[in-house]
């Protein structure tokens, strides 16, 4: 159990060295939580064997307290990253830790789906893998975003 959660914590902690290292040189807040996701779909992608060792060595509730932190300081991109859209008016008022968790939930379930090769069954979906995912999270991101942050992601689509 020790050693299946020492390796959890390191998978953890090169998730969250990934996602920090994906925030280089964004201001701005959905920019920086679509590169959060994306970074976290890249990482189990890459990672597979990793990610689903992160997700699945042990019970939450019997957690070593190191892997609970490495867990909250990797959760806690996306809060600050939410906290930041608020901020900015880019990101609707709410909960910012519920708001967090539904696009954890978001890149979690593509993540799972990709690694676990259920897209197969969606061709067009499975043709072009990343303009899929890009797709998803954009989609993701223009449901919780104001008027002005939906106005910044149509430009990312649009030109």
């Amino acid at each position: 159990k020790a050693l299946l959660e020492d390796l959890a914590l390191f998978g953890i902690r090169e998730l969250h060295d990934a996602q920090t290292a994906s925030l280089a040189g964004s201001q701005h807040g959905l920019d920086k939580l679509k590169r959060l996701a994306v970074a976290y779909v890249d990482f189990a992608r890459a990672r597979p064997g990793a990610y689903r060792l992160i997700f699945h060595v042990n019970n939450p509730s019997e957690e070593s307290p190191s892997v609970t932190m490495a867990r909250t300081a990797a959760a806690s991109l996306m809060v600050q990253a939410i906290g930041e859209s608020q901020e900015q008016q880019l990101v609707t008022d709410g909960p910012v830790d519920v708001l967090a968790f539904a696009l954890w939930s978001a890149a979690h379930g593509l993540s799972h789906l990709l690694i676990s090769e259920q897209v197969e069954a969606f061709t067009e979906a499975s043709a072009d893998i990343d303009s899929t995912i890009d797709f998803a999270l954009n989609r993701y991101l223009h449901g919780i975003a104001t008027a002005r942050g939906r106005r910044w992601l149509d430009t990312l689509t649009h030109g």
